[in-house]
């Protein structure tokens, strides 16, 4: 298949992701961008190309908070398909804390967690945002007052029953895969999304799942949409 990439001047003739130069990165992404060699560029370029269904351009829903001037500054920043301009720094939207950051980032995805809601309905006590999770999606998290999914584990595997439990869905809004759900339009492809991260979380934390058929059927008809 053909990626149509471009070759922008500067680029030694690699094929690689180009840039239509319509808007010149601003100084904070200029200072951003020199953080990254050539290599690391190329890869970064051709990963949101293929993020933003290898189309070019801004990634709809994938923000996030970029430090600007370390230990003094964080912005609101939108990943972009575009080599020479990777992500778009709001330069109106500075902070001087990091929670603010994050605060402003939340609005831009703002209604996602009461569509989550709505689709796994009983599965979930309620759904939440986070900002303890680095490198995962989401969690689930006992309520204060409920069984921990510790506790369900010893009951399991000594055979007791154990009763259905209602758990926290927290998400991290700065992950790419967060971002990805907040833009998604069709419900049915929205809903299989929503489901498939509460299950992955739910693995994650409980180590097995109890109709894991159905969470592979799931993912897979995600992966065979991707791949198209």
């Amino acid at each position: 298949m053909s990626n149509q990439f471009t070759r922008p001047e500067g680029t030694g003739g690699k094929s690689i992701l180009g840039s239509d130069n319509k808007t010149p990165p601003n100084d904070l992404e200029k200072n951003a961008l020199g953080n990254l060699d050539e290599d690391k560029l190329n890869e970064l370029a051709k990963s949101l190309f293929t993020l933003n269904n290898r189309k070019y351009g801004p990634i709809p829903g994938a923000y996030m908070v970029m430090c600007t001037k370390p230990g003094k500054e964080w912005c609101v920043a939108q990943l972009n398909a575009d080599r020479a301009k990777p992500f778009i720094i709001f330069e109106d939207k500075a902070f001087s804390s990091i929670k603010e950051a994050q605060e402003e980032a939340e609005k831009q995805v703002e209604g996602l967690t009461d569509r989550v809601k709505t689709v796994l309905g009983d599965k979930v006590k309620d759904v939440k945002f986070t900002h303890r999770l680095t490198d995962s999606p989401a969690c689930i998290v006992a309520d204060e007052n409920g069984m921990t999914t510790q506790m369900a584990k010893l009951m399991q595997a000594a055979g007791q029953p154990v009763p259905e439990t209602q758990y926290h869905f927290e998400l991290n809004p700065e992950h790419q895969l967060v971002k990805i759900l907040a833009d998604i339009q069709d419900e049915d492809q929205f809903g299989q999304w929503a489901e498939v991260l509460f299950d992955q979380a739910a693995l994650s934390e409980q180590g097995s799942l109890k109709d894991p058929a159905s969470f592979v059927q799931k993912l897979n008809s995600l992966l065979m949409t991707l791949a198209k």
